[in-house]
């Protein structure tokens, strides 16, 4: 049995199903169980002993857990990429801004003043 913990929004996207499936096709004896928790929860799991590996989003966190040496071989397998899109004609003007935040507040204006 592999035990792994998991956030629940990863877990959620359906990617950790795909690679359990893919991975039972050269191991089809091993069983895979998810627990699907906060990510906090998912490397206390861990800690106690209760999952072999733990898939979670908050490198600050994992660093803890690092350091105390209970989780180990740290790879990131994924990560967040943000991309903000609108209309050609961007009434906003939002693609002039400095930053998302300044973008945000122009879309936000815009939208306040029809």
């Amino acid at each position: 049995m592999l035990r792994v913990s998991t956030t629940t929004s990863l877990y959620a996207t359906g990617l950790l199903d795909y690679l359990a499936s893919e991975y039972r096709k050269s191991h089809s004896n091993v069983r895979i169980e998810f627990i699907e928790v906060g990510r906090g929860a998912a490397l206390k799991i861990a800690e106690q002993g209760n999952s072999c590996m733990v898939f979670a989003h908050a490198p600050s966190l994992e660093k803890r857990y690092m350091d105390k040496g209970v989780i180990e071989g740290r790879r990131i397998v994924a990560y967040n990429f943000f991309m903000l899109v609108g209309p050609k004609e961007d009434p906003a003007q939002a693609n002039r801004s400095q930053s998302v935040v300044e973008a945000f507040k122009k879309i936000y204006q815009a939208g306040e003043s029809g």
